[in-house]
């Protein structure tokens, strides 16, 4: 019985090692520790838009100031790595240029878990800054901010 399993195994050696250690490399190559920060822009809806063509003698207001056009813009952050991201693997904080006048405070409309709390800076008339923060593998948060005088040549830059 011993001689025939020793001749199998001579016999089909090649079949058993590629059927062995491919398998064994994707497993290894899937499981290893990474690091993956994803900034995704959810939603970039035009609320209204005036085509100054069109628009003589129109004005649009919103909450007291004059626009010409108008955008929501969703921006998710998410750890979509193996291994949590710490306030000290950033170099800078994260800094999002909307490429308009952000004209609403930007909030935290989700998150993943509930008490993730990050801090949110607006730096200039159309940029907003988070501060380091812990990130947990899957943890995630969505920003929502209005965004005024929008082009379309001006898109949303990390």
């Amino acid at each position: 019985m011993l001689e025939r399993l020793k001749k199998f195994i001579t016999k089909n050696a090649i079949a058993i090692i590629l059927a062995t250690i491919p398998p064994l490399g994707i497993w290894y190559y899937f499981q290893r520790d990474h690091v993956d920060l994803n900034v995704i822009v959810k939603n970039d809806v035009p609320v209204i838009a005036l085509n100054q063509q069109f628009s003589e003698g129109v004005e649009l207001r919103y909450h007291g100031r004059r626009v010409s056009s108008l955008n929501v813009v969703d921006v998710e952050v998410e750890n979509s790595g193996t291994v949590a991201i710490r306030k000290t693997d950033f170099d800078t904080p994260l800094m999002f240029d909307f490429g308009g006048d952000i004209i609403a405070s930007p909030n935290v409309v989700t998150r993943k878990p509930t008490a993730l709390k990050p801090i949110i800076v607006k730096k200039s008339s159309g940029q907003v800054e988070i501060e380091p923060l812990l990130l947990n593998s899957d943890d995630r948060f969505t920003l929502r901010t209005f965004v005024a005088d929008r082009t379309a040549e001006s898109p949303l830059t990390v």
